[in-house]
């Protein structure tokens, strides 16, 4: 209402000044930007609302000029008009801005502005225009720190100073065996045994030792209250390969079966009883300790338990029965004795029982003793005497005997027991085997 009674009276005297019977005009004619919100105050004395651009009227000489705006600094011009001429006015309205020193209590705090951070403290953030404003002030160990302010005009604050609290609390970390590396929210803090100041709250922890596997576990810090904490780190399994000769040997660990050899086993660190058996070898029992993470090969070489024989027999086709288990019949080829072989014999005494149905004594006992580790095999060949063959000889006399072998050149023919002797092709006719019906 103001503004408007003195517009009103600034318009009729500029109206007055311009009637004149004739006279010159002393007038000048000024325009003004304006825009809302702005306003003139011209020669200290009238005020006017600058919410559009205006054209004023005024005597001629000189007058000052005062243009405020809200965030704005005023404009004080002081200009000279000369009668009859046109002005424009347009003011350089600079806004309003300040800055603000920021401290802390300690030093180095981070700060975050507007959603940025601007650096650490102290700091100066400059070009702040009129308004409120806040900033959150950060550092490892201490809790954060909001701090706020206002701009009014351009007059420098005083500085702010923020005292940041203790955010920590002492925690002692061990762990068996020690000396693993510690590592909090996955930076590393040191090794085990462990003290010093850790923020409250949850935090990752990691134990990372060789030949030890990973111990990860939440860690929660309630301040003011120390922490003590000791952890069991579990070694890594040691890998084992075992080799037996010969292969295809049992395998027991601390008494539990694991399977046969060649075999790879993954073992917890520490001592081990490995037992390593084989039907007809001495079982082996050897103690190991396994180390975390560490590969190793163990040879074993077995000791046989049993022992075997070896016969050269006369002849062919006759039965066999070792202690009384049959054993089947002596080979029919090949020219001399025959070779039988027995394996696997436990050491002692034992009864090969050789017979045949033609035979001078149906069964022929055969007493030997086996060693362990050892083969038997006696310096003779085993006859049993049997009359298994008729032999006409060239003069047309037959007779019965024992063929022994026969080959290209002959037989190895024997007409009674322990008696032998060999007949060319040329010395018989024929040759005729005997049923043994």
């Amino acid at each position: 209402m103001k503004y408007s009674l003195y517009s009103t009276i600034l318009v009729l005297l500029l109206c007055l000044v311009c009637t004149g019977c004739g006279k010159r005009d002393s007038r000048s004619r000024l325009s003004i930007e304006g825009r809302p919100g702005r306003v003139l105050v011209l020669d200290r004395k009238t005020t006017v609302k600058l919410d559009k651009t205006m054209q004023i009227q005024l005597p001629a000489g000189r007058h000052l000029l005062e243009v405020s705006e809200p965030g704005h600094e005023t404009v004080y011009t002081m200009t000279v008009l000369k009668p009859g001429k046109k002005y424009s006015f347009k003011p350089s309205m600079r806004q309003i801005s300040s800055g603000v020193l920021i401290e802390s209590e300690p030093r180095g705090a981070k700060v975050e502005f507007q959603g940025s951070v601007k650096g650490t403290t102290p700091i100066v953030i400059r070009d702040l225009t009129p308004g409120k404003y806040t900033a959150h002030l950060s550092m490892p160990g201490f809790a954060k720190r909001e701090v706020t302010w206002i701009i009014k005009d351009a007059r420098p604050l005083p500085k702010i100073k923020a005292v940041l609290a203790s955010n920590t609390a002492k925690v002692r970390i061990s762990s068996k065996p020690a000396g693993a590396k510690i590592y909090i929210d996955d930076v590393q803090v040191g090794t085990t045994p462990f003290e010093g100041n850790i923020e409250t709250g949850q935090h990752r922890l990691k134990l990372v030792r060789k030949g030890y596997i990973e111990h990860i576990t939440q860690l929660n810090i309630n301040k003011p209250a120390a922490i003590s904490k000791t952890f069991a780190l579990r070694a890594r399994p040691g890998v084992i390969r075992l080799i037996s000769t010969p292969a295809g040997a049992a395998v027991s660990i601390n008494g539990e079966k694991r399977g046969n050899t060649p075999i790879t086993l993954e073992l917890d660190a520490g001592k081990h009883k490995i037992t390593v058996e084989k039907d007809g070898f001495d079982p082996t029992e050897k103690r190991i300790t396994v180390v975390p993470a560490q590969k190793e090969e163990m040879i074993i070489n077995l000791c046989s338990a049993t022992g075997s024989a070896r016969f050269l027999i006369y002849p062919g086709n006759v039965s066999m029965r070792l202690d009384g288990k049959d054993m089947g019949k002596v080979p029919t080829t090949g020219d001399g004795p025959k070779e039988v072989i027995f394996k696997n014999l436990t050491p002692g005494t034992h009864i090969l029982d050789l017979s045949h149905p033609l035979a001078n004594s149906s069964t022929k006992p055969y007493k030997f003793k086996i060693i362990k580790g050892q083969m038997y095999q006696p310096d003779k060949p085993i006859e049993i005497w049997v009359r298994n063959c008729e032999v006409t000889h060239v003069d047309g006399r037959k007779e019965q005997g024992m063929l022994y072998y026969k080959n290209q050149e002959g037989i190895m023919f024997g007409h009674m027991p322990k008696i032998k002797f060999f007949l060319k092709n040329n010395q018989y006719k024929s040759l005729r085997m005997l049923s043994n019906d």
